[in-house]
């Protein structure tokens, strides 16, 4: 007999668990909630029917465990389209369809009735819509299935056991009809106690009334003590009253703060003339001061003494810091030095110039003739010149750079005239610097307008061949005047 069905992720039963009782079992509910679902369950468990469509949705498994009264557990689970049986804890898969173990009914026994001529009837499970056990069947099959001697006995042996059933239960419908007379008539002798309940009833009420009449009269005699002792109090406060009577009043106080001041001052006196004392009696051995002397005259030599050793310095740090110097150089031709400046003029013209140009070459939009081709080789002159008045002005910065200032410590105005001079060699060189550095952007934005132009163009208008911006950008850097194409 089954004890225990559960039904896991199985149509619409999430986690279900019927426990069936002795007998009948009756599942009753609305529409759709699931009742057709637990006799599906079970004919699949028997028979391994098509179970394409009773997984859960969203789930990926489903489970149907049954559990009988002799002890045996048995399992049918589908996962991944790919049914199991676990049987007491052994596991028979891959299975084919409608195919089951072979211990299956032997535990569950639940099989299909087979008569002659193999055909099989279900006589454990009958369909929702369907009418009684053979009664939609022809009456060749209701002649095969009685016509099978040992299914024949069986349903005896059931009809038997069903007869049995009634009789026993008949018998205990008796015997509970013989139980319920006499708990009626034990009811009518212990229908005096009713009575019985209601003085107990009443006494306890009394019971209570007097407890609660103890507990008042407990704090009565409480209250009693109190007002004894408060009467006893009263009385020898009325005593101490009658013999305080003649007493006159103290009189009024006087402040005290001014008095408290003055206790204060009078120890600070006290104390400052002790300390008084003891510095008079120190004072009282020392010698008389001696007669000052007019300072001016001193203050005077100290002056010259500092002014003197202010000289000394200076003197100790020339001397310190003309020692290690050496023979100044000779002094360099300013005509070189002239020559360079104006190199450099001339270079910081020509890099403006090239600065224009190559903004006016990034504002040229895409020729679409052969025009851009004369542009180009005026863009490639204009690249190829600024590297060339770049080198030109690295090379006047190292010439200017190499340069040596001479320095004459004789004669301090010529030495003062050389540093202005340096100083001035220092600005130049930095404002070349600067030249230098504008030009190399310049040079920068060059290559980038030809790269730019050689990767828009792709094709050489010349040739018709295909443009690498790194070799056009190569050969502008190489070849200096003369044919641009390569």
């Amino acid at each position: 007999m089954i004890r225990r069905i559960e039904l896991v992720n199985f149509m619409s039963h999430a986690r279900t668990v019927i426990e069936p009782a002795d007998g009948l079992t009756v599942l009753v509910g609305p529409n759709n909630c699931g009742k057709s679902a637990v006799v599906t369950a079970l004919q699949i468990l028997c028979h391994n029917d098509n179970s394409t469509y009773v997984t859960r949705h969203n789930e990926r498994e489903c489970s149907v465990t049954v559990e009988t009264s002799d002890g045996h557990t048995v399992q049918w689970t589908r996962k991944n389209n790919s049914p199991r049986y676990t049987i007491d804890g052994q596991v028979f898969d891959r299975l084919d369809r409608n195919s089951i173990p072979a211990d299956l009914h032997a535990v569950l026994c639940l099989p299909k009735v087979t008569a002659e001529g193999n055909r099989e009837f279900d006589v454990h499970f009958g369909e929702q819509k369907s009418p009684v056990f053979l009664l939609d069947k022809p009456g060749s099959h209701a002649a095969q299935f009685f016509a099978s001697s040992s299914d024949a006995a069986k349903l005896v042996e059931m009809q038997k056991r069903h007869q049995q059933k009634m009789a026993e239960a008949r018998k205990e419908r008796v015997q509970l009809g013989a139980q319920a007379e006499q708990l009626d008539r034990d009811l009518s002798i212990l229908s005096v106690a009713d009575a019985i309940g209601v003085l107990v009833a009443g006494a306890e009420s009394q019971h209570a009334s007097i407890a609660e009449l103890f507990s008042t009269i407990a704090h009565a005699q409480s209250e009693i003590q109190d007002l004894e002792q408060a009467s006893g109090a009263l009385s020898q406060r009325d005593a101490e009253t009658t013999a305080l009577a003649p007493l006159r009043p103290p009189p009024a106080l006087e402040p005290t703060d001014a008095l408290v001041d003055l206790i204060g001052a009078l120890g600070q006196t006290g104390r400052e003339w002790d300390r008084n004392g003891r510095q008079a009696s120190s004072l009282a051995n020392l010698r008389p001061t001696p007669d000052l002397d007019d300072e001016g005259e001193l203050d005077g030599v100290i002056g010259q003494l500092r002014s003197a050793q202010r000289e000394a310095q200076r003197l100790d740090t020339e001397c310190r810091v003309s020692g290690g110097l050496v023979a100044p150089p000779e002094l360099a031709d300013t005509e070189t030095l002239s020559d360079l400046v104006g190199e450099l003029a001339e270079l910081n013209q020509r890099v403006a110039i090239a600065q224009s140009r190559a903004t006016a070459i990034g504002l040229l939009p895409t020729p679409p003739d052969l025009a851009p081709v004369t542009d180009l080789a005026a863009d490639l002159a204009t690249f190829r010149r600024v590297t060339a008045d770049l080198d030109r002005a690295h090379v006047a910065y190292e010439r200017l750079a190499a340069l040596q200032m001479p320095v004459v410590l004789a004669d301090p105005a010529e030495l003062t005239r050389l540093v202005g001079d340096m100083d001035d060699a220092a600005g130049e060189i930095a404002t070349h610097e600067k030249s230098v550095t504008s030009a190399g952007e310049e040079l920068r934005t060059a290559e980038g307008n030809l790269r730019r132009w050689a990767k828009e163009q792709r094709i050489c208008p010349t040739c018709g061949g295909t443009l690498d911006p790194s070799r056009v950008l190569a050969h502008a850097r190489t070849h200096v005047g003369g044919d641009t194409h390569d």
